[in-house]
């Protein structure tokens, strides 16, 4: 396996790249090391006014006027995939990779050193959600592999999902904000759930974990509060910290870490629950099977009421339809396609993506969906 160094305007769409990839005017990562270039990506990197990128390609593909590196053959692990890779994203393509970088910056600056970036996450919140408010798209897309971090990856599409569904709701921008700071760092606490992860530096703040079993993961929201709190003393308001502590609790009352119930679960955390339930159950995790969207979204219906407040559930599907975005289907015609948004009103009405055009079925009386096929 070798690197070559390729023009962008030669690059392909299912290349992939050899390096990280940062602004030439800037020191912003552009594309990740490992990430399948897609198109839209190319066109990005483009406007970045990026001239050459590194490409991994097989030994017999390298061509004596390439510029080669070598390497070792380690980057199927770290591939990035995108839920509909020839669709936009949730946001912005530039908006997204930069949100991306910026929060895996954060995160890694937490990790290893224990110093939190609270202007940064104030700056990032803030934007995604201007970025949601001037958006009319429901194009659910996003990243879903696992390769730049769990944390980082699910942090942010769990906040701008969770912009988008109260958006929706009509909330005001103020809420909208703290659902976007808390969805950021709601898994933080993880980062301490490795048991190779020294606890001293908060053990001191929660004495009552002192003695037995610690259940690390069970207690993450706890643990992500009380190091927030330590390092960054007021930077979490208390209804935030509630959000935090409480974004594992269920509707009926059998959650953790305190068992409450209903409408006396913080309102941040039971509009969070939602997109932290769906990215996650569509997150791709070497070795265990994806869920595609359309059933991770049944799942989260059926458990309306039960682990999910039903009142959110019902503007949720209201904004994806009962086909949400990347969902592979076939139609009455016999053709395939994948699904793009929900429509119109008729959640069942979807837009589809077949053969590079845009197919509303809200408009096409006689074609429907016969069969859900996964994910493209």
């Amino acid at each position: 396996m070798k690197i070559i160094w390729k023009r962008t305007e030669e690059l392909k769409a299912g290349e992939i790249c050899g390096d990280d990839v940062f602004d030439p005017n800037s020191f912003v990562l552009l594309a990740h090391k490992s990430s399948i270039l897609d198109s839209k990506t190319i066109q990005y990197l483009q406007r970045r006014e990026v001239e050459w990128v590194p490409v991994r390609v097989q030994d017999g593909e390298v061509k004596d006027q390439d510029i080669i590196l070598e390497l070792e053959d380690e980057y199927a692990k770290e591939s990035k995939a995108i839920l509909a890779p020839e669709l936009p994203l949730i946001v912005s393509d530039e908006k997204y990779h930069e949100s991306i970088a910026r929060f895996e910056t954060v995160t890694k600056s937490f990790l290893k050193t224990n110093t939190f970036q609270k202007d940064e996450v104030v700056n990032l919140s803030n934007e995604l959600v201007n970025e949601v408010l001037k958006s009319n798209s429901n194009v659910f897309n996003f990243m879903t592999d696992i390769a730049p971090g769990f944390i980082i990856k699910h942090g942010i599409n769990t906040a701008i999902i969770a912009c988008v569904l109260a958006k929706a709701l009509n909330k005001s921008r103020h809420l909208l904000f703290k659902l976007t700071k808390v969805s950021l760092l709601h898994d933080i606490g993880l980062i301490y759930a490795q048991k190779n992860k020294s606890l001293d530096y908060v053990e001191d703040l929660f004495e009552q974990y002192k003695h037995g079993n610690l259940n690390r993961v069970k207690i993450h929201p706890v643990i992500g509060v009380k190091i927030i709190n330590k390092v960054s003393p007021g930077f979490l308001e208390k209804d935030e910290e509630d959000a935090l502590i409480e974004h594992h609790e269920r509707y009926d009352g059998k959650g953790f870490p305190m068992g409450a119930k209903g409408e006396k679960i913080n309102e941040l955390s039971r509009l969070m629950a939602i997109p932290d339930a769906y990215d996650t159950l569509i997150t791709q995790v070497k070795g265990k099977p994806t869920m595609d969207p359309y059933t991770a979204l049944k799942w989260i219906v059926s458990n309306s009421n039960i682990l999910f407040d039903p009142a959110f559930v019902k503007a949720f599907v209201e904004i994806t339809g009962i086909y949400p975005t990347g969902t592979l289907v076939k139609l009455s015609n016999g053709q395939r396609g994948t699904v793009i948004s929900k429509g119109g009103k008729a959640i069942g009405r979807p837009v589809i993506l077949v053969d590079d055009e845009e197919i509303s079925l809200a408009e096409k009386d006689q074609l429907f969906i016969t069969e859900v096929l996964g994910i493209d």
